[in-house]
């Protein structure tokens, strides 16, 4: 665990000023891309292979000479620090195989860096390819008190917090964006390594939401339902301690809204509860939209489908620590307006809507037909 990890002192050393640090297992098929995307940024890059049996190594091996192995103790946090004790670097980036970093001319973000009382840096994360980006710590100094923290979702947060008390240190923001790829595919094998670090977590501890609702989440892909709606329910109680209205939070209440879609008894009052504790959510309008379609309520369904459009001229979202699917914002929008407008039989405004979303999603020939039946329909 990383209460017990010890790491040696940091010399004061001019260079190198970025090591990057990495946990690998079997990532050939995603590794060479993210190393290749990191190596002008860092000046040294860390891989930690928990037992690799494919080509991630060798590959890792076109970019380092600093890989190690560890044998995986189904322990995250441990990992990573095992990484962050080989380190050289002033400072730490962490980044994931699966992960790539956005080009861009980092000499900016270098200079930054170099400020004296600064000891960490958010940056933009992008969790799928389609999703808005959101805020995560990645960039911190390299201190042997600051480790990580858990065995999933293993966190540098709390010790970074510690190190900022002692050292008066600045936490900022730096305009880096990473774009993770790695939930495209078959997850089958994530939910299986996940599930039991996941009940290890809860045990030590039954208050975090946001592992309740990934608990809920891998019960679901593994088609065990009332284990899903068990675990969003205790995130739901355990949001419902939590003071401020951290979006994160919500992430249970959605799920649970979802799961029980067509039974109104339980979505509307507790879409009426989640409105409460985290307005201004475009996830939240987007549901309001969708139950106002499933109760034929079309014109009203109509305002909150223009509401979530309205969202994306807002170059980020709320306070920029939880992202949704960016196609709410257009794909999901138009299509919801053309079904409503069809449905009160407003077939030029229907052809409309279904010409913005076929815009959207090209390959997708349903929209041109149901635009030649609109055309049909406002002829006859």
């Amino acid at each position: 665990m990383a209460e017990a990890f010890s790491r040696q002192p940091t010399q004061n050393f001019p260079s190198p000023l970025i090591s990057a640090a990495l946990i690998v297992r079997n990532e050939e098929q995603h590794l060479d891309a993210c190393l290749n995307s990191i190596q002008h940024f860092t000046d040294e890059i860390v891989i930690v292979d928990t037992g690799s049996t494919d080509t991630t190594v060798s590959i890792a091996q076109h970019y380092t000479d600093k890989i190690f192995t560890l044998k995986w103790q189904d322990d995250f946090a441990s990992a990573r620090n095992f990484a962050l004790n080989h380190c050289q670097g002033q400072w730490i980036l962490y980044i994931d195989a699966d992960e790539r970093l956005r080009q861009q001319d980092f000499s900016e973000v270098r200079q930054q860096l170099t400020e004296s009382e600064l000891i960490g840096c958010y940056l933009w994360l992008h969790p799928t390819p389609r999703h808005t980006a959101y805020r995560e710590m990645r960039l911190f100094r390299n201190q042997p008190q600051v480790l990580f923290e858990g065995c999933i979702h293993e966190n540098i947060w709390p010790a970074l917090k510690r190190y900022q008390k002692i050292s008066n240190g600045k936490i900022s923001y730096c305009e880096l964006t990473l774009d993770h790829v790695g939930y495209e595919g078959d997850q089958q094998h994530k939910y299986q390594r996940n599930l039991p670090l996941l009940l290890d977590k809860l045990v030590d501890d039954p208050d975090h939401t946001f592992s309740w609702w990934h608990l809920g989440s891998v019960y679901w892909g593994l088609q065990q339902t009332e284990e899903a709606i068990q675990a969003w329910q205790s995130g739901i109680e355990s949001a419902r301690k939590q003071t401020g209205r951290n979006w994160v939070n919500s992430l249970s209440f959605i799920s649970m809204i979802d799961a029980n879609f067509s039974n109104s008894e339980i979505t509307d009052p507790l879409l009426n509860e989640t409105l409460q504790r985290y307005p201004d959510h475009p996830h939240l309008t987007w549901l309001q939209a969708r139950i106002k379609m499933r109760d034929q309520q079309y014109l009203q369904a109509i305002e909150h489908w223009h509401e979530i459009v309205n969202w994306q001229t807002r170059p980020h979202l709320s306070d920029g620590f939880i992202a949704v699917d960016s196609r709410l914002f257009d794909l999901l929008a138009f299509d919801g307006l053309a079904t409503c407008y069809f449905r009160l039989k407003e077939f030029d405004q229907a052809k409309h809507y279904y010409q913005l979303a076929g815009e959207h999603a090209p390959d997708k020939m349903e929209y041109s037909v149901k635009q030649q039946l609109c055309q049909r329909l406002m002829t006859n």
